[in-house]
C-alpha cells in the first residue's frame, strides 16, 4: 500500500434483466431477479503516474431476492439482498504500468419503509 494513492474506477453499462415476483398472500411478495451488465467506456485513473487506464471486456451480473410486506393499509416494508459481480479485464499498458485483471464481488442488504398516500 502506497500512502496517498488513489483509484478511480469509472464506466457507463447497459444491463438486460429478468424477474419474477411471487405474491405469497395477499399482503406480502417475494422475488428473484438476475440482471446481466456489460460496461462501455471503462476507465481507472490512478494519481502515483497520473495515468488513466483503458480497461477491457468489464461486464457482471446481478442477482436480487425482494420481499416486502403490507403492515398497514398506507404503509408497506420492504428489504431485499443484492449479489452484484463485476469481472473487470487487464487495462492497456502505459509507460510499463497496468492495471492487471480482476473481480468484485458486493452483498448488499436494503430495507425500509414505503408510505403511500
Amino acid at each position: 500500500t502506497i500512502q496517498g494513492y488513489d483509484e478511480k474506477y469509472d464506466w457507463k453499462y447497459l444491463t438486460i434483466g429478468t424477474g419474477y415476483h411471487y405474491t405469497l398472500n395477499t399482503n406480502a411478495s417475494l422475488g428473484l431477479e438476475f440482471n446481466y451488465k456489460k460496461a462501455f467506456d471503462s476507465k481507472m485513473s490512478e494519481n502515483w503516474h497520473n495515468s488513466t487506464f483503458e480497461l477491457n471486456n468489464v461486464e457482471g451480473y446481478s442477482i436480487k431476492i425482494p420481499f416486502d410486506t403490507m403492515l398497514s393499509r398506507n404503509l408497506l416494508f420492504y428489504t431485499d439482498y443484492i449479489f452484484e459481480y463485476w469481472n473487470i479485464g487487464a487495462s492497456n499498458t502505459i509507460n510499463g504500468y497496468y492495471e492487471p485483471n480482476s473481480v468484485t464481488k458486493m452483498n448488499t442488504i436494503n430495507f425500509g419503509l414505503k408510505y403511500r398516500y
